[in-house]
């Protein structure tokens, strides 16, 4: 099998970039897609026969770009979808590649994702294997020749959070497993820390998160299934941007900005902050 990475960028680091050209040692090949602002002085990016550049030159999401990493993926069977801020050590991705290799069934597949380590308290598991709804970009090896078999794509709304979930959730309603393979690690930063077990986010995340959540629930639910979820998960949200983040008041408000982009049928990337 071949196995290749997709790693999108947004204004890196060169210690980003750096632990980025260290992933040559444990994939086929490497597609970079950067994201980065037009006016933002780049470091030295990583070069290499195993190192593939790509840009539209702005911002062009998250789904944008994986999509287009993908559709230059027909030689590869797996494509390991990562970000910058991700840490994923060559013994951890031998390990997953191998399992995929020589126990994963390919026809029934969609991803086999890593565990995620957020940096709190890891949870010991029984088995090595899990099989899950859905699992977060970070790590993911996405079965290649189910997507392309399927015509399947992330979908390009979203811009950034949820358009995981959603092709999760497109496997799964086509009777594909997602996999969580215990035994491999990915290290993987959740916003700013905030204490031992939370973490922070700025308004336009918190923007993303819930008009992406309201899209979301529409788009898989029908009726008051979809009416429940998106009161109860939206009044949670609200109570925890409450309690624990900083300037709460401004961070309430991109709710408001978030609602009425939806409702109004703007998705894709939100070009200014809040008034």
């Amino acid at each position: 099998m071949k196995f290749a990475a997709g790693v999108t960028l947004y204004n890196p680091t060169q210690e980003q970039l750096s632990r980025i050209s260290d992933l040559q040692s444990s994939f086929d090949m490497i597609f970079l897609f950067d994201n980065s602002e037009p006016d933002y002085i780049k470091p030295e990016y990583p070069e290499g026969e195993k190192i593939v550049l790509l840009s539209e030159g702005f911002n062009k999401g998250l789904p944008f770009a994986f999509n287009s990493i993908i559709s230059r993926c027909d030689d590869y069977d797996f494509l390991c979808t990562l970000d910058q801020d991700s840490s994923f050590l060559h013994g951890d991705i031998v390990s997953i590649c191998n399992y995929i290799e020589k126990s994963v069934n390919i026809d029934d597949t969609g991803i086999v994702a890593p565990f995620i380590d957020y940096g709190y308290n890891v949870q010991k598991v029984d088995s090595i294997v899990e099989q899950k709804r859905w699992v977060i970009t970070s790590g993911a090896f996405v079965n290649l020749h189910i997507v392309k078999k399927e015509r399947l794509k992330y979908d390009d709304n979203y811009f950034i959070d949820k358009f995981e979930i959603d092709l999760c959730w497109q496997l799964t309603t086509k009777g594909y497993k997602i996999l969580m393979y215990h035994p491999s690690v990915l290290h993987q930063q959740l916003g700013e820390k905030k204490g031992k077990s939370r973490s922070s986010h700025n308004d336009l995340r918190h923007y993303y998160l819930f008009r992406n959540r309201f899209y979301f629930n529409n788009k898989w639910y029908k009726g008051p299934k979809k009416w429940f979820l998106n009161v109860a998960q939206t009044t949670r949200h609200l109570l925890m941007v409450i309690r624990y983040e900083d300037e709460p008041l401004k961070k309430l408000n991109s709710f408001a900005e978030a609602t009425k982009d939806y409702l109004a049928g703007r998705m894709g990337k939100k070009d200014y902050f809040f008034k």
